[in-house]
């Protein structure tokens, strides 16, 4: 039996809005003196509120200024998406096609 509806989570499944974020972050990082490290933005995916916080605490330090690189790359990501759309994951299509 086939089933009749499937429903996905858009942002990071479909899109690869992660990939984007994480990449356009790290150079926000560079910005502020910080190092992007892949490994680092791992512990943060899925990770909200003040949680998120504190891994980034851990990460960079208590002044880590988590609003203003969370706002420069934010608005870094807008503006790529409204430039050249949002970056769709290989193989997307063909599987909503089907």
């Amino acid at each position: 039996m086939m089933p009749e509806l499937f429903i996905f989570d858009m942002d990071g499944l479909l899109f690869d809005t992660e990939r984007m974020f994480m990449n356009l972050r790290a150079k926000v990082l560079e910005k502020y003196g910080y190092v992007h490290k892949e490994e680092d933005y791992l512990k943060t995916v899925g990770v909200s509120g003040k949680l998120l916080h504190v891994i980034l605490e851990e990460i960079y330090g208590s002044v880590y200024p988590k609003e203003e690189v969370t706002r420069e790359t934010r608005a870094l990501q807008m503006d790529y998406m409204e430039k050249n759309g949002v970056p769709v994951k290989p193989g997307i299509p063909a599987l909503l096609e089907w």
